[in-house]
């Protein structure tokens, strides 16, 4: 190869990496500000459960970039463009819908965590330890994700701030009812001199009954929301069927723009009904 030929794809490598630099810089902010607009709240919200946000916004922006490039070259050598912004308009509807199960999960697993974390203060309280004492020994045990925040309070308290305030401050950054409840319970027993152990069993006797009532909903729903997957597993089925049957009837049905019409209307109305069968088989209480 000439020097000519070396020159030109130096010259290359340096403008693909000065673009990406660019690019990283000033096009994937905007894009980000745009495409995350819709979603700000949820992505507050889980900052809130314990999520870093940055770390949140970057996971969707790659997951974004991948789906974007993996439907663009899937439009221009397999299904063509109709079922390629059919599957793109639902894949950015489907991101709110994602972001909601992984709140309705964490905030799950909270619940579970500050129920098990109240009964073993009282527990500790029960066997004659000051509420320091049991906040230290309790959240030296507590697990992710909820133990950073426990263990912040004592953290706080040692420090020489009033334990009072410690507790409150926590409660601004974990924004869940039944760290409320348990933070109330507290504060009841520093200020009115309730008993400690009494006020720990009351929280935990109510997270008992609301884990409860959120199980037996989810053992009820569970064969509707079965049924609902299998059939909106379906649809892809038959096409992987089709394909793998006659891939060269499926090839021109996916060329043709009649043919990709229809399986994006199809793609889309199993998504609407999919979307729509899930509200109804996740009620909040």
């Amino acid at each position: 190869m000439s020097n000519e030929v070396y020159l030109m794809m130096i010259l290359s490598g340096i403008c693909v990496i000065s673009s990406t630099i660019t690019a990283w810089h000033w096009i994937l902010p905007i894009v980000e500000s745009i495409s995350h607009r819709n979603l700000s709240e949820r992505i507050i919200r889980l900052s809130q459960l314990g999520y870093r946000e940055k770390n949140v916004r970057r996971a969707l922006m790659l997951s974004e970039v991948s789906i974007l490039v993996s439907v663009v070259y899937l439009a221009v050598h397999v299904i063509g463009w109709f079922l390629g912004g059919a599957a793109l308009m639902i894949f950015f509807h489907a991101r709110s819908l994602v972001l909601d199960a992984v709140i309705q999960g964490r905030e799950r697993l909270l619940r579970q965590q500050i129920n098990l974390f109240a009964g073993d203060l009282s527990h500790l309280a029960h066997g004659g330890l000051s509420l320091h004492d049991a906040l230290a020994d309790a959240s030296s045990r507590t697990p992710r994700p909820l133990g950073p925040f426990v263990r912040r309070i004592v953290i706080e308290h040692r420090r020489g701030r009033p334990l009072r305030e410690a507790i409150d401050s926590i409660r601004s950054g974990l924004q869940l009812d039944a760290f409320s409840l348990l933070v109330t319970a507290l504060n009841n027993v520093m200020t009115r001199g309730c008993s400690l152990t009494g006020s720990l069993v009351g929280v935990t006797e109510t997270l008992s009954n609301a884990t409860e009532i959120e199980q037996l909903l989810a053992s009820k729903t569970s064969a509707g929301k079965t049924t609902v997957m299998m059939l909106s597993a379906m649809p892809m089925m038959f096409m992987g069927m089709a394909y793998v049957g006659s891939p060269e009837n499926f090839n021109h049905l996916t060329r043709s723009s009649v043919g990709q019409q229809a399986l994006a209307v199809v793609l889309l109305l199993t998504y609407t009904g999919c979307a729509w069968a899930r509200k109804l088989l996740n009620p909040k209480l």
